[in-house]
């Protein structure tokens, strides 16, 4: 009769997978977070286009302005009805 497995899952694992599979994985992770961040980026532009022709034919002037510690400066205002 021969001795039961004693390898943990993990040492388990690492023989299954072998290195060249693990870097497929993680290039296949990596493709997904560029293709999400890719959506969004080409949404950001498409809307951005909208709002500029929008503009255009309605005459409005556009602004661009640093948001940045735009939140932090909205919670100093002592008006309760307004939240952030």
């Amino acid at each position: 009769m021969e001795k039961a497995c004693r390898e943990s899952p993990e040492e388990i694992l690492l023989h299954k997978i072998p290195c060249l599979e693990e870097k497929g994985i993680l290039n296949r992770i990596r493709s997904y977070h560029r293709k999400a961040r890719n959506v969004l980026e080409d949404w950001a532009r498409k809307t951005s286009l909208e709002i500029v022709g929008l503009a255009k034919r309605l005459g409005y002037a556009v602004a661009r302005e640093d948001l940045k510690g735009l939140i932090n400066s909205l919670r100093k205002i002592e008006n309760k009805d307004h939240r952030t």
